[in-house]
């Protein structure tokens, strides 16, 4: 555990910690399974959403930044990530429980499509991005608000309209497929800003009512999250078939509530039960999320479970997590650039020095 988790928001960490959990459980679970009606829901979504909520947290540092530069330091974040463990996922792509083509993988790569759950990495970059550019080009609210509101009726036409005309042609196939991933990355980013705006517009609020005398009446705080579970089980008997990967959303309004309102009731559960240990495996997992995301599938985790394992999907699970926590520890240890890039100048400059030093 680091030592720097007291000085960080630590429900903020056990927030992204649970929904990490269910990206993998996601992963483990049959696609047709009910449980993943309510992951697929908004797993992915509290993510852009709590990107949201540390935009807003950072606002006055990166508001004084020009669009240059935010976009170079977001793209080494992102990005630098993206390419190692996309070489990664081709190398291990030889291993015959991953089955995988490696020419698939760089094809993906190349094209930002991302192989696996790496798609994640390129779809925040470019929402964040446009929500930066956004708020640094337009400073009312209003306008904003309306903006967002732009960008979900395009997102929608995008994928209800653009994307059926699209299969209808009977065009040169390596067109049609371009155009096709070029469709779904523009339309999962859409969708992506449209949590981030969400969650930078409701930290500032939530911000407000958690530093308020109101919140610090249990009765209030009791009120709101079973309000919030009511709403949530009332949600949870629509059924509404989607997955963000592929720009799925199903019915729009649906999506839209179950998404904002799952991430809502567990980030307000977080908060109110906050635990501020060491002990917090939530909080390590969640602050240490990145590294799960890009390794439990692209590094054939969970499809070693699946081809050397037969047992309960919860026993699979709990393996998994087993071995991502030590992968998080190695990592942590002896290799953080590999998912970062600052680490790796660091490294780099260590090892120059060292060879100077030797001579």
């Amino acid at each position: 555990m680091s030592d720097d988790l007291s000085k960080r928001e630590v429900w903020k960490d056990t927030a992204r910690g649970i929904a990490i959990l269910l990206v993998v459980l996601g992963h483990i679970f049959p696609v047709e399974h009910k449980v993943n009606q309510i992951i697929y829901s908004f797993h992915v979504p509290i993510f852009f959403i709590i990107s949201g909520m540390l935009l807003s947290i950072n606002y006055d540092k990166w508001i004084c930044m020009s669009f240059k530069d935010i976009a170079i330091k977001k793209f080494k974040e992102y990005m630098y990530p993206y390419l190692i463990f996309s070489i990664i996922s081709i190398t291990t792509s030889f291993v015959s429980f991953v089955k995988a083509d490696a020419f698939d993988i760089l094809k993906e790569t190349i094209t930002l499509e991302g192989y696996l759950t790496l798609w994640f990495l390129p779809t925040l970059l470019f929402s964040e991005l446009l929500f930066v550019f956004v708020v640094e080009k337009i400073r009312s609210v209003k306008f904003q608000v309306l903006i967002v509101f732009g960008i979900i009726v395009m997102a929608t036409y995008v994928i209800k309209v653009l994307f059926g005309v699209i299969y209808g042609y009977t065009t040169i196939e390596i067109i049609k497929e371009c155009v096709i991933t070029l469709n779904n990355e523009i339309t999962r980013s859409l969708i992506a800003s449209v949590f981030i705006f969400f969650g930078f517009y409701f930290n500032k609020l939530f911000s407000r009512f958690i530093s308020s005398d109101l919140y610090k009446k249990i009765s209030i705080k009791v009120l709101i999250f079973c309000v919030l579970l009511f709403i949530n089980v009332i949600l949870s008997f629509f059924k509404n078939s989607v997955d963000l990967h592929y720009s799925v959303i199903g019915n729009p309004i649906l999506y839209y509530s179950k998404a904002v309102f799952l991430s809502i009731f567990v980030i307000y559960a977080c908060k109110l039960f906050d635990i501020e240990t060491k002990y917090n495996i939530l909080a390590f997992w969640g602050k240490n999320s990145l590294i799960i995301f890009v390794t439990h599938l692209n590094l054939g985790i969970s499809q070693m479970m699946e081809f050397m394992f037969v047992g309960g999907l919860f026993i699979k699970f709990i393996l998994v997590m087993v071995i991502e926590t030590i992968i998080i520890l190695i990592i942590n240890k002896w290799l953080k650039w590999l998912v970062n890039y600052k680490e790796l100048t660091l490294t780099i400059g260590k090892i120059k020095n060292k060879c100077i030093g030797d001579r």
